[in-house]
């Protein structure tokens, strides 16, 4: 069933209002009238919630028809209001206008205005309407910006916008910690700027097929400073207004550490299940050779064995980019190797580190040309029969300590 409009006029001339009422009967609107002479009881019925809309005159017994509307807006009384003037206050009709009525009338001295009241009365209801629908929508607007704002400030993960021409509009604070760069320098730099012009080409590829209306979700491998990383990345088109693709939203998650804990397990698990089935050392050690090749650089890698009874060391696997010929049987005395064993102990060797130690007389002093060196012992229960080493005599930074929780299968 539909609901009666009840609508509140506030006048304080009888004749006035009886004329309004009947113009109301004779009209299509299925309405309820309420009368008030003074704002004070406009004011008591419009807090009850339930009134639809207000035609306010200007003269009132208590205060004018502009200070009741003030009232109304002061005390948040949401409702529609015409403003109703005598001829000649035109100027006093604009005015509520600019305060915020929906429209005003003019009591001509004919009263012909009381034939347009109730079309006035559906206009002004339904341009409120709007107005509300678009406030709402406007509040909506803003709790999603808001809400996208405190996600795109707060996130682990890179965020970024781009505009149709693949140019960065927006990057968040993730984005700038990643790069050690802020969002001012970093909307003015390209993909391959930032990535490289291999993983730049790989990225304008997605991005253009985004711009076509594809939700892309990949991931790649690119390098980041001059580091390889792995991002998980997902993109969508934006739209403006009207359904128009004008850039793109993307968000890209740095899984590094879990593509290489993925990776290492794997390779773990092929490395003790060649220990567990193949027979031949030598097979083993380039097995075991290959595999650690797909997660750190064995260019430069050996394996030793040790005899404890013969106190002799030898390398019956030995890959090396200087040393051409594999070292023969030797005591075990204080190289790098018989540092390991002794101590039973990894070692992560810097030149420094390596220095230092040459110092204190616990290695050999020695043309070491290695820039970066790590050794693991090699164990059999708590009994140490070699070690395991991996070298670069070109990049200090090849290996970092984690490496050697790799080495230590």
């Amino acid at each position: 069933m539909k609901k009666k409009l009840k609508i509140l006029i506030v006048e304080d001339i009888k004749y006035d209002y009886i004329a309004m009422n009947r113009a109301l009967d004779k009209s299509e609107l299925d309405c309820k009238k309420l009368w008030v002479k003074q704002s004070k009881d406009a004011i008591q019925l419009l807090r009850s919630g339930s009134i639809d809309i207000v035609l306010i005159d200007y003269k009132l017994p208590d205060e004018n028809g502009l200070e009741l509307f003030k009232k109304i807006k002061k005390n948040k009384l949401y409702v529609p209001v015409i403003f109703v003037a005598a001829s000649g206050n035109e100027s006093i009709a604009a005015e509520a206008i600019k305060l915020g009525a929906q429209d005003y009338i003019v009591k001509d001295p004919l009263g012909r205005y009381l034939e347009i009241i109730p079309d006035i009365i559906k206009k002004a209801l339904n341009q409120w309407k709007i107005e509300q629908e678009q406030k709402i929508s406007a509040e909506k607007l803003k709790r999603s910006e808001e809400r996208f704002r405190a996600i795109f400030e707060t996130a682990q993960d890179s965020i970024f916008i781009k505009d149709k021409s693949l140019k960065y509009t927006q990057v968040n604070p993730a984005m700038e910690k990643l790069f050690g760069l802020p969002a001012s320098r970093l909307i003015e730099m390209t993909d391959d700027d930032l990535f490289g012009k291999e993983a730049g080409a790989y990225i304008r590829e997605t991005d253009y097929r985004v711009l076509s209306g594809e939700i892309i979700e990949d991931e790649h491998t690119k390098p980041v400073k001059g580091v390889m990383k792995t991002f998980h990345v997902v993109k969508i088109p934006m739209h403006d207004n009207t359904g128009r693709i004008i850039g793109l939203y993307g968000i890209a998650r740095d899984i590094t550490e879990r593509k290489q804990a993925e990776q290492t397990q794997s390779v773990l698990y092929h490395i003790a299940d060649a220990i567990n089935t193949t027979k031949n050392l030598d097979e083993l050690f380039k097995i075991i050779h290959k595999q650690l090749g797909t997660i750190i650089d064995t260019t430069n890698f050996y394996v030793a064995l040790y005899d404890e009874k013969s106190n002799i060391i030898t390398a019956p696997y030995y890959v090396d980019q200087l040393k051409k010929n594999i070292p023969q049987p030797q005591q075990l005395r204080n190289g790098l190797t018989a540092y390991v064993i002794r101590n039973a102990k990894p070692l992560y060797l810097t030149v420094k580190k390596r220095e230092q130690l040459m110092r204190e007389g616990k290695i050999a002093h020695a043309d070491w040309k290695s820039k970066i060196w790590l050794g693991v012992p090699l164990k059999i229960g708590s009994e140490i029969i070699g070690a395991l080493a991996v070298q670069s005599y070109t990049d200090a930074s090849l290996y970092t300590e984690k490496d050697m929780e790799i080495l230590e299968f």
